[in-house]
């Protein structure tokens, strides 16, 4: 095999694309939180979207790891 048949090396930003996944995962954590939020039977306030609801901002926040994985 010749050195002009291998593929060459192209490097990819590595932080940059944990950054963008971070926030397009946090931000549909985050919408999916404060539907839920709307949506419970008791009276919360506009902060029960972190403090009651948070956990799925969370678990989406989870979810860079495979979706890095699967970008690859």
């Amino acid at each position: 095999m010749a050195a002009e048949d291998r593929p060459t090396y192209q490097p990819k930003d590595a932080v940059g694309a944990a950054v963008r996944s971070t926030m397009i995962l946090g931000g549909a954590g985050l919408f999916l939180s404060a539907v839920q939020n709307t949506l419970t039977r008791q009276n919360v306030t506009g902060w029960g979207v972190f403090t009651r609801t948070g956990g799925t901002i969370g678990m989406f926040g989870k979810g860079i790891r495979a979706l890095n994985t699967l970008a690859r």
